[in-house]
């Protein structure tokens, strides 16, 4: 297949779009803290015995054996304060650029089904999921009515798109995605052609009925560049003139019940120096006219679009909780303003590093713990919706563009063959989606939504995020911890309510989160590469001494009060049903072997971890006692 690229052309910006804001905040240096180490004090004996020295060598091998422990057994059993509003079934979301999403999702008569299966898989898991056409691309697309099946793309003479220009096949693609999911779709706001913008939202509102959630002006308007607007006066206040007159006419011209409009899709960080941000439009009286559902902004720590920020992206930096917690922090006054008129604020954009991520980084078991800490952390602090978004390298977006043409290193799946990212594959991040779908979803004995807490642990275990979930009837449902780093910590939960609940890991087969290999990356003990599970699911419970063991580079949920149950289908065929998928068929099949749930409420991987833990012990302990008898045998 021809992997399109985005030209620089009249009505598409060439020089530095979706990449995030220039203005950005830098990490927080990436040296991981050190523990101090264990020290023998002076004494009578150690200045007469030198052999005390070799002791003291011998008892310093052993510590690496014992994990850290964090005593967790008084954690509140009811939802404290500080909880977030409850959690949407359509938490998790996805963007799909323009132009691509046919490739992701086929057609009609050809649908993707490896796409559709892993998308099924975390929607059959968390409800719902949401769903947005949009992007750069969105900026200059156009609808025809007489485009029968794949849409076509203008080329420029460098060989990038120019235009998109689709027809209802679009939207029958998109309802080939499971029947909960509701829809976003972004209009063309760049070409700054109000018919332009309306013929698309009448399809879109025949085309997708009931899914259509809302309407969104434009992708990151704060870098359109001189061709689509003027930029001399291009700000908060001339933005809510044009939101505003548009949304009302579209409102009217469709008939379209209030509000139905998702306000923003703005790119850069909400710092001081932010052209537009939802604090700037709420301020300039956007929600007077009851036209805004919803705010949206993007989030893009690192670019390759963007020469700094390219330097900084590297995986130690990325898979680094305290990174990602203050960096998600600077929304905080945007969900403020949001919240302060009845609205929401989601994240319409995001992912790793933006302009299409960066090799042997945003395609790794990494990115899949980056990802689980950023949308759990993001739903702490009062984000409703994380959209992360998938395409293809778009060039000329910037003078600095790293990536050469191919799918984005980032995405969770690569939806089609090609030259570059070699045979369709979900990619090493998938299964963190599993983990989230199950973290979020209600339990089975208890219909309410969930509410999240952050428990932060920055102290003494500051690369271990750690996530507590209640329900409405406030039971302590979910316990998620998720380690962003080498060392291996025990967990001590209440033994009155945790003992014998089920435990599921994320888990990689090799270190520090660098693996590239779809295979090697597992949600409990099963990987999906092709959409089936492979290999024999775990059936983990806690130990009765309360005990949970966090491994390096691991994400761990505790399913207190029901609930990670998964896909029932998952592990013994790879059918996409219809409730998994809509009306898409002709899933991938599962090859023989494909392993099916263990059964037994004990597992053997719960057992192992205990017995491994307490031979550790008994190593250091026996080690230790060697020690001092070889110490005052030569006193």
């Amino acid at each position: 297949m021809r992997l399109y690229t985005s030209a620089s052309v009249s009505n598409i910006r060439a020089d530095d779009r979706s990449n995030g804001g220039s203005s950005f905040y830098k990490p927080r240096s990436t040296s991981r803290p050190q523990r101090p180490s264990r020290k023998i004090k002076s004494g009578p004996c150690k200045s007469a015995c030198p052999s005390l020295l070799v002791l003291a060598s011998i008892l310093s091998i052993f510590p690496v054996i014992q994990a850290a422990t964090l005593d967790l057994s008084s954690l509140p059993s009811t939802t404290p304060a500080n909880a977030s509003q409850p959690l949407s079934s359509h938490l998790l979301a996805f963007s799909i650029e323009t132009s691509f999403v046919q490739d992701f999702l086929g057609n009609e008569t050809n649908p993707n089904t490896l796409v559709l299966k892993l998308i099924g898989n975390i929607e059959q898991r968390a409800g719902a999921v949401g769903f947005r056409p949009g992007g750069i691309t969105a900026d200059s697309a156009i609808f025809s009515s007489s485009v029968i099946n794949s849409p076509v793309l203008d080329e420029s003479p460098s060989g990038g798109i120019f235009r998109t220009t689709f027809g209802p096949s679009f939207y029958s693609s998109i309802n080939l995605l499971p029947n909960t999911t509701l829809v976003v779709m972004d209009l063309n706001f760049g070409n700054n052609s109000y018919a332009t913008a309306l013929d698309e939202a009448r399809a879109a509102v025949a085309g997708l009925g009931s899914r259509l959630e809302a309407l969104e002006l434009g992708n990151e308007p704060d870098q359109y560049n001189s061709a689509q607007r003027d930029l001399s006066t291009w700000g908060a206040q001339e933005y809510v003139s044009e939101f505003e007159s548009w949304s009302t006419n579209l409102t009217s011209d469709l008939d379209l019940a209030k509000p139905f409009f998702q306000a923003g899709a703005f790119s850069k960080d909400p710092t001081s120096t932010a052209l537009l941000t939802t604090s700037l439009i709420v301020d300039a009286g956007i929600a007077d006219g009851g036209l805004v559902k919803t705010f949206s902004q993007h989030m893009y720590q690192y670019s390759t679009c963007d020469t700094d920020r390219n330097a900084l992206a590297t995986l130690e930096a990325l898979v680094n909780h305290e990174n990602i917690t203050a960096y998600v922090d600077l929304w905080k006054p945007q969900v403020a303003s949001a919240q302060s008129v009845g609205a929401e604020l989601v994240i319409g954009e995001f992912n790793s590093i933006s302009c299409s991520g960066k090799q042997n980084i945003s395609n790794t078991y990494g990115q899949g713990l980056w990802l689980a800490d950023t949308i759990l952390y993001s739903a702490s602090i009062g984000i409703t919706r994380m959209y992360s978004h998938q395409g293809a390298t778009l060039v000329a977006q910037s003078s600095d563009q790293a990536n050469s043409q191919g799918y984005s290193w980032y995405d969770f799946v690569y939806p089609l063959s090609s030259d570059r990212n070699g045979p369709a594959t979900a990619t090493p991040s998938y299964p963190a989606y599993l983990l989230l779908a199950e973290a979020i979803s209600p339990p089975s004995s208890n219909a309410s939504t969930l509410q999240i807490v952050y428990l932060p642990q920055s102290t003494s275990f500051p690369d271990l995020a750690v996530y507590a979930l209640y329900t409405s009837s406030s039971t302590l449902a979910r316990l998620v911890f998720l380690n962003l780093g080498a060392e291996t910590i025990d967990v001590s939960l209440p033994t009155s309510t945790a003992v014998g609940k089920k435990i599921k890991r994320l888990s990689s087969t090799t270190s520090e989160g660098g693996s590239v290999v779809p295979e090697d990356a597992t949600w409990n003990g099963q990987s999906f590469a092709q959409g089936y599970a492979i290999g024999t699911e775990g059936s983990e419970v806690v130990a009765s001494n309360g005990y949970v063991e966090i491994g390096a580079w691991e994400g761990v949920v505790v399913f207190l009060d029901g609930g990670g149950e998964g896909d029932a289908t998952t592990g013994t065929t790879g059918t996409t049903t219809a409730a998994s998928t809509g009306s898409a068929t002709g899933s991938p099949s599962a090859p023989s072997g494909t392993g099916s749930a263990a059964e037994g409420s004990e597992s053997s991987s719960g057992g192992n971890r205990e017995i491994s833990r307490s031979w550790g012990r008994l190593v250091w302990l026996v080690g230790g006692a060697v020690g001092v008898m070889f110490a005052l045998d030569f006193c």
